[in-house]
């Protein structure tokens, strides 16, 4: 099933490609499809086989932000889970 995304609605995970259907391109990301404008296909081309997210903004100039999710910044939690456990036992 396609979808559209909503203003400010994000979608993330690998790129699997894309395909035309009519007026509109139709992007695999993850485990959904999500259906976007055709002007975009030049900024996704290059991008199969990455993580990204496209974010839909209210912006006129720039209704879709497209970005690569970096791998090295997903290596390294801000906190570890202990760390989290531990603040969370000071809050009680």
């Amino acid at each position: 099933m396609n979808r559209r995304l909503a203003e400010y609605e994000e979608v993330a995970g690998p790129f699997k490609g894309y395909r035309m259907d009519n007026e509109s391109l139709v992007a695999k990301i993850g485990s959904i499809s999500v259906i976007l404008p055709k002007d975009l296909e030049k900024d996704l081309r290059p991008l199969a086989g990455k993580r990204i997210t496209i974010l839909r903004t209210d912006i006129p100039t720039q209704r879709y932000i497209v970005r690569v999710i970096s791998d090295e910044k997903m290596r390294y939690p801000l906190e570890s889970e202990s760390s989290i456990q531990e603040s969370i036992a000071d809050m009680a």
